[in-house]
């Protein structure tokens, strides 16, 4: 390697290394002296100076001949740079972060746009909040009533953390209370009634609105009892402590009917009849416990540096992304919280986690059941048989990949315990016989003798209603659970039932191929999808399949009547009707399924190659009449619930 060449002195000169020559360039004037160094400028130097980075070694270095001369000969490291004892000071300890709550953060601008699918537990707004806001007359213009431009030129009226005094007038779905502050701005504050007047503290603004955490009630609700929780509204958990429980259950009620009821009477309307209309939203049937009922429990914790204790395992912080550290909850069965009270005395305080990232944990709260031999309900008229039942001891199962054991309603259950399983035990039982009633009822009236159950997970529903139906089939994508459901009914003793892999998405596609698709007109069809609803692919193929049949469990009211209005009304952006060899794109946007070659039409795999236009027009699938729509308190404390619905083909 040459020699570096020496800079040449005069103004209007500097060096540039191109292609491996210096050049001179006189068209840059020359460069300013440096600055002197700020503060934390010189802190970096003076604790991570570029000396101290380890010292490359020989056996890193590479084994060509060329690079070999290059190491040899490149010249030594510069000598470490020096500074005064004044400029260099001591880098100060580092001091202990405030409370999340009193940190300084720049606001963050929420979108009003609601997202898609959303559960009752994400409605921050009143679904009818415009309409509310001008029925209040408000003398002046209102902040969020604006359109976005001029809401991008508006600021909130008030500062970070001001304490401000508001009467609430309006609550969401998920106990938000809404109430109008200075120069008509909103303030939504959390876990509150109506006409409660608070003292709530502003973190966060939005458009046209800011959120704010409750400090305050200054003039409690009739229907405000005391939470049970010493972390209620600080954790991002339950929403609904405060209310007494039979207020619970009516609002649940009240927002399952306000979600249905465009649904109702656009049925109505279409039919020209009044049936649709008197369909009348049950009452919300209550959990048999308020509090100690949930059998699975994931607290996490944060990521943070080597050497750092762990300080702070639990729950997300109500509106905030930090970690609340919570050492009980009171949502989950005292078993649960004893084991978790174990872990966290191993964790707490340790710096090396065997996840330094963050991780979260599992507790899922089981039963062994010492030998005593399954006695699953026979009759549908017998009584459900309460949970735990007698003779079974609690047991906690911590590792995702092992499996729990349940007995619910007579029925011994195993599965793994990183799978899908009902979290409310106690009112299990309950659910159960209503949903076998219901399909009795069906039986009866219809002449049905044959049940799929499109997301079967363990076979809870399939084994409880097998004694009902000459044949059940169960549909599973995931190998684990499958393999699960199968044990579990040769532990029972069912042998009317099987199981079969493959995805919901092309579950009757996949049974008439492999010749186990019994007749539509004599069949019940049962799911229960993920909080998102079964999407357009499913249903489109359940309208194809056309089932006399159908029961929709849902523990999001919102994607279940989005999804029945296609088996209720139809849709007339995407008519499959029309062409039915179209295969509908999935709901994350990917690219289109080619067409099929054959597909299954009324219960009939059909050649659409031999598919005459008269027999696609005869094709047309029938819709649905709702039946009936009953609301479970699967979730008590929250604004989730979960929601039988059963509908039957109009012939």
């Amino acid at each position: 390697m040459p020699p570096p060449v020496p800079r040449p002195s005069g103004s209007g000169t500097c060096r540039k290394l191109v292609s491996g020559a210096h050049r001179r360039c006189t068209s840059v004037p020359p460069r300013p002296p440096a600055p002197p160094l700020c503060l934390a400028a010189r802190r970096l130097h003076t604790t991570s100076p570029l000396h101290a980075l380890p010292e490359r070694k020989p056996q890193d270095r590479p084994s060509s001949s060329s690079s070999s001369s290059f190491w040899s000969a490149s010249p030594p490291s510069p000598p470490p740079l020096q500074f005064p004892s004044s400029l260099a000071p001591t880098p100060a300890p580092r001091s202990p972060l405030p409370p999340p709550s009193l940190r300084k953060k720049k606001p963050w601008k929420q979108s009003k746009k609601a997202a898609a699918d959303k559960t009752p537990n994400d409605n921050i707004f009143p679904p009818d909040l415009p309409a509310l806001l001008r029925s209040l007359n408000l003398p002046g213009p209102i902040p969020y009533l604006a359109d976005r431009e001029t809401l991008r030129e508006m600021s909130s009226p008030y500062a970070y953390h001001q304490e401000v005094t508001v009467t609430i007038f309006a609550t969401s779905d998920s106990g938000h209370g809404v109430a109008v502050g200075v120069d008509n701005w909103l303030v939504l504050v959390p876990t509150v009634l109506e006409g409660e007047v608070v003292r709530a503290r502003v973190y966060r603004d939005g458009e046209g609105f800011s959120i704010a955490e409750l400090v305050e009630v200054v003039t409690p609700h009739a229907m405000r009892v005391q939470p049970r929780c010493e972390y209620f509204g600080r954790c991002g958990g339950c929403g609904f402590q405060h209310v007494e429980y039979g207020e619970q259950l009516r609002r649940k009620r009240e927002m399952v009917q306000r979600v249905y009821k465009p649904l109702l009477s656009a049925a109505a309307a279409v039919r020209g009849a009044k049936e649709a209309a008197t369909v009348e939203i049950s009452q919300v049937v209550p959990s048999p416990r308020q509090y100690g009922y949930r059998t699975k429990m994931t607290p996490h914790y944060e990521q943070r540096r080597a050497g750092i204790p762990l300080e702070n395992i639990g729950y997300n912080e109500r509106g905030r992304k930090t970690v609340l550290d919570v050492d009980r909850c009171a949502i989950v069965t005292d078993e649960i919280n004893a084991a978790y009270a174990k872990a966290r005395g191993r964790l707490l305080g340790a710096t090396n986690p065997s996840n330094a990232l963050g991780s979260t944990l599992m507790f899922r709260h089981g039963l062994a059941l010492n030998g005593a031999p399954p006695r699953p309900r026979q009759s549908v008229d017998d009584p459900p048989q309460a949970w735990p039942p007698a003779g079974a001891t609690p047991t906690v199962v911590i590792a995702p990949r092992d499996f729990v054991t349940d007995s619910i309603d007579g029925l011994h259950l195993s599965y793994p315990a990183h799978t899908f399983f009902q979290t409310n035990s106690t009112i299990l039982p309950t659910f159960l016989a209503y949903i076998r009633s219901q399909l009795a009822t069906a039986r009866r009236d219809h002449g049905i003798t044959s049940l799929i159950d499109a997301y079967c997970g363990a076979g809870i529903f399939a084994l409880a209603c097998a004694p009902d139906f000459k044949r059940v089939v169960g549909i599973e994508l995931d190998a684990k659970s499958l393999a699960a459901a199968t044990a579990n009914a040769h532990a029972n003793g069912i042998r009317n039932a099987a199981f079969v892999t493959g995805s919901a998405d092309a579950v009757f596609d996949t049974l008439a191929t492999h010749g186990a698709l019994p007749d539509a007109d004599a069949t019940a069809v049962i799911l229960d999808p993920p909080a998102k609803g079964a999407g357009a692919a499913f249903i489109d193929q359940l309208l194809r399949f056309n089932p006399k049949v159908v029961v929709y469990v849902s523990c999001n009211v919102a994607s279940q009547v989005r999804d029945l209005n296609r088996l209720v009304l139809g849709d007339d952006e995407k008519d499959t009707s029309s062409s039915p060899a179209v295969v509908a794109p999935p709901d994350d946007g990917g690219p289109r399924v080619p067409p099929p070659r054959q597909l299954l039409i009324g219960g009939k795999m059909v050649d659409l190659q031999t598919l005459t236009a008269t027999a696609r027009a005869n094709a047309k699938p029938r819709l649905y009449d709702v039946v009936s729509v009953t609301p479970f308190d699967m979730f008590p404390q929250t604004a989730q619930l979960e929601t039988v619905t059963v509908l039957v083909r109009r012939d």
